[in-house]
Parts: C-alpha cells; structure tokens; sequence
C-alpha cells in the first residue's frame, strides 16, 4: 500500500524503539538490537529495497530464540542448585523456567505486531518516503542541461583502454547528466571512427 502510516502505526513503531530501549537496561541486548535495526532502516532508504527490514526481522528473530534457550538453561541450573542443597523445588523457579521459555513467543508477537507488520503494510511508502513521513518524497527532477560541457574533448589514439570501454565511460557520464545527448552522440561518433 502506498499510503503513509496511519498515526496508531507511526505510535507502534516508535514504542518498538522504546522496547529495545529498555532492553539496553536488561544485560545491553538493546544496544546491539538498535543498532541492527537503524542499520537496517539506513540502508532500506538508501537503497530502496525493502530487504533490508526483513532482514533486521531475522536477525531479531535469532536474538530472541538465544535469549530464551540462554534463560531457559539459567533457569535449569538454578533449580538444579536448589534441588541439590534445598532438596525441593520453589514455585518461583518454576515460574522463571515457564516465563524464559515464553521469551521467544512474546518477543517474535512484539516484533510483528509493533514493528514489521506496519511497515510491510505500508512498504512502498516507507521505502520511497520514510516511516514518519506524512507527504510524499518530492522527485529528483533530471537535469535539462549537463553539470559540464566537453567542448575541448580529444581521445587519444594511443589510449590503452578499448573503444567499448570508452563508450561505456560516455554513457556513464550521460546518465548521469554530466553531458548531453548531442556530446554524447559527437564522442561517441568519433570513437567508433
């Protein structure tokens, strides 16, 4: 959908954010998560490619399973300890075994519900325009006449690269609006001669 995100997913998003920020305070994970993440959103717009967010999914994905199997495995020896010297169980061990091992379902609920899926709605948008973004992007208008005019331009018979070489170079500078199609057309004319 090429729309903007509506004010409640603009909110999901950024109380994403505050999430990780408060897993900065639980052992630093956070850091590493935002730093992912913006990475991710980086290059997404740099690139256009929508990619990059679901690779950012992926790589929260794995955080959260080795969170829960590094929890879950705390907790197993710390029951295993007071078995050894309390000869009984707690039911607040108990409780931290079932709480690690839902880690991972509320984690991967929290992730698709306040981050990915508001974006992948609004995928087109957020690619072209950003997730905050409520106008559109405005287009580069291409340029009508070149950044620099090639008037003296000579090619040299001696030149180690090929002709095809040299008309790739042209075409190049022509996309790229540095000369026109009538330079163009010249250099290229007086390559192939």
């Amino acid at each position: 959908m090429n729309q903007p995100l509506p004010p409640i997913e603009q909110a999901k998003v950024f109380f994403f954010f505050i999430l990780l920020t408060v897993l900065i305070g639980a052992g630093g994970a956070g850091i590493l998560l935002i730093l992912v993440t913006s990475w991710g959103l980086y290059r997404m717009r740099s690139t256009q490619d929508f990619s990059y967010v679901e690779t950012v999914r992926i790589i929260h994905k794995g955080f959260a399973a080795i969170a829960t199997v590094g929890l879950a495995l705390l907790s197993i020896v710390v029951v295993n300890n007071d078995l050894m010297y309390d000869h009984n169980t707690h039911v607040g061990d108990m409780i931290a075994i079932v709480l690690s091992l839902m880690i991972y379902p509320v984690y991967y609920f929290l992730l698709n519900t306040l981050f990915y899926a508001p974006l992948s709605n609004h995928k087109e948008w957020v690619v072209a325009n950003g997730i905050f973004a409520t106008t559109e992007a405005k287009a580069k208008e291409p340029r009508s006449t070149p950044l620099i005019s090639l008037p003296n331009f000579t090619i040299k018979a001696s030149s180690n690269l090929s002709v095809a070489d040299e008309i790739v170079k042209l075409n190049k500078l022509k996309e790229d609006g540095l000369v026109t199609q009538d330079e163009f057309d010249k250099l290229r004319k007086a390559l192939l001669s």
